[in-house]
């Protein structure tokens, strides 16, 4: 186990390498965090041919994680308490960051897999501890890669990830005739209402929706051929249809699988 693996969850922090107290990982201890999700599909034989066919795409599963390794304490109050913690995280809803490979990343919206486990093996010193969790939204999310451009301008737009990112666009101005948003390989997202000074639109390329302070609007597009970012390449993002008043700003996560 590599020291500098830490996890945090629900306010618990699991580091790596040998530790003298709280919750401490082992060699092996993370499962399903770095690795590919397991992945879902239908194919049938090729008649008479090798391989096969595939009936549909290939998709990927839900990310599962486990960490497990000792807890150590300094009484057998002390253990309590980690152990209340343990087994009190919230069943869902939680989000999960990770520092591995001098890299860190988090996923959202984790829900519990299987019941933690927390055995004693000292009394009021040691314990052996599991913890699972699932992710319904298989990618992990590391570092923000904001790019701006003024309405007619084209914004530069990458990510460091592994995987096809969903950019949050935000737009602000003062232009009652909307816009169009311009992505890699001729896709276009038509905005049909307008901007009005001091409440920005945002827009959600992953959900497809757009919101104005928190609020979902609907009906406000004309076309939405909704785009993503390819991994390590470096694609154009363009606002027109728009003054060169009007502002832009594509906010991509470093984005893996």
């Amino acid at each position: 186990m590599i020291p500098e693996d830490v996890f945090e969850i629900g306010g618990i922090r699991f580091t790596g390498g040998a530790g003298s107290h709280g919750f401490t990982l082992e060699e092996g201890g993370i499962v399903g965090w770095d690795d590919s999700p397991s992945v879902r599909f239908d194919a049938v034989e090729r008649e008479h041919g090798d391989g096969d066919f595939d009936l549909n795409e290939v998709l990927y599963n839900a990310r599962l994680l486990t960490l497990s390794g000792l807890c150590h304490a300094r009484s057998s109050e002390e253990l309590g308490v980690f152990r209340n913690r343990l087994t009190g995280l919230p069943s869902k809803g939680l989000k999960v960051t990770g520092t591995t490979f001098g890299t860190t990343t988090f996923a959202d919206g984790s829900t519990i897999a299987a019941a933690s486990k927390f055995e004693v093996v000292v009394p009021g010193r040691l314990a052996r501890y599991q913890l699972s969790r699932r992710f319904s939204n298989p990618r992990r999310y590391g570092r923000l890669n904001p790019v701006a451009a003024a309405g007619g301008d084209t914004a530069k737009v990458m990510h460091y990830g592994n995987a096809p990112a969903s950019p949050v666009i935000v737009t602000s101005g003062d232009d009652g005739n909307g816009y169009v948003l311009n992505g890699p390989g001729g896709r276009t997202i038509e905005v049909t209402i307008p901007l009005v000074s001091g409440q920005p639109h945002s827009i959600d390329l992953a959900t497809g929706q757009l919101s104005i302070a928190g609020v979902v609007r609907y009906g406000v597009f004309g076309s939405a051929d909704m785009f993503t970012i390819p991994p390590g390449r470096t694609v154009d993002v363009s606002m027109t249809n728009t003054s060169s008043a009007s502002r832009m700003t594509v906010n991509t996560f470093d984005t893996y699988i």
